[in-house]
């Protein structure tokens, strides 16, 4: 409570101008939060808020200490479904270049190509570590090979990026393994 009672509002000045109304001030209880809080002044909502927010840091910094305990169940997980996306992926492509369906064909191409983007973005931010990380880097490197191998798929890499940062983890990829794809380096 304030000096003047619960209710008392206090004006302050706004940045500019002498427009003073009713939104223009703090209460007494506003004040109260604003300066550095006292222990004696401090109700027990306002005591619970602070000791949620400091188990919360505790349980972030718990869950992070977990996460990087657990780097590798993440890693596999992580591997797991890249590896499981880009073959389903390319059991289409071929079952779209059976059937000669080209525009299909394209399209899952292009998905594809995204896939790859996606896994070679885990594999730089080592997301995907250890053996695992090994096998995407291995599926990555297999695969970009035989893109790397076929001038009709090379083409369609080409015609799929539309501006400097399409693929760009692809070409970070790329580049870190030059010694596989020197073609396919710009």
């Amino acid at each position: 409570m304030g000096p003047k009672g619960p209710h008392h509002r206090t004006p302050y000045l706004p940045a500019e101008g002498p427009n003073l109304s009713a939104r223009n001030t703090i209460t007494d209880a506003n004040v109260r939060a604003i300066r550095l809080f006292s222990w004696q002044e401090m109700t027990f909502a306002e005591g619970l808020g602070i000791a949620a927010n400091i188990a919360s840091v505790c349980g972030i910094g718990f869950v992070v200490f977990q996460m990087k305990r657990d780097g590798s169940y993440a890693s596999a997980s992580a591997v797991t479904a890249i590896c499981s996306n880009i073959r389903i992926t390319l059991e289409q492509i071929g079952a779209a270049g059976r059937a000669n369906d080209i525009a299909r064909f394209d399209h899952l191409f292009r998905n594809l190509l995204n896939e790859l983007e996606l896994a070679s973005a885990i594999v730089l931010d080592r997301a995907a570590s250890a053996r695992s990380g090994k096998l995407v880097n291995l599926l990555l490197i297999d695969v970009l090979k035989v893109i790397r191998d076929s001038s009709d798929l090379r083409e369609r890499l080409e015609s799929a990026i539309h501006s400097d940062d399409t693929f760009e983890n692809l070409a970070d990829f790329l580049k870190r393994h030059r010694q596989h794809f020197s073609l396919m380096i710009q």
